[in-house]
């Protein structure tokens, strides 16, 4: 009889439970957010974790500046015209930059672009 009296408080259990997990998951930050962008010393970090991943790949394959500013944009998924609109310079200008960004890393595609992006480790000092 009394296990018959904990069944009728299941339902309220897992929306209980169900509630908690959708509260966790509105308050932890996602990866790329620059909330959750922190240093060991919880400190936030400028430009955050996302950015700070492009201007690494940007370094290492030895981009200018606004090649790195481009490859930003091209990392978001963003396309030559929008990069152009966004940056106040000509499509063919924003076409140019991204096919010497392409030579510049080796690829042939976007989407190579971001995986390279998304594997390029960020060491905090």
């Amino acid at each position: 009889m009394r296990i018959r009296a904990w069944f009728a408080y299941v339902p309220y259990l897992a929306l209980g439970l169900l509630l908690a997990l959708a509260l966790l998951a509105a308050f932890v930050p996602f990866k790329d957010n620059t909330f959750a962008d922190k240093t060991v010393k919880a400190e936030i970090v400028e430009g955050g974790y996302f950015k700070q991943r492009c201007n690494q790949a940007a370094q290492t394959y030895k981009l200018s500046n606004r090649e790195g500013e481009i490859l930003y944009y091209l990392a978001k998924g963003r396309n030559a015209q929008f990069i152009a609109d966004e940056l106040n310079i000509s499509a063919y200008t924003a076409k140019t930059h991204v096919y010497h960004i392409y030579q510049k890393m080796g690829i042939n595609s976007q989407q190579e672009l971001i995986s390279i992006v998304d594997s390029t480790e960020v060491v905090y000092q």
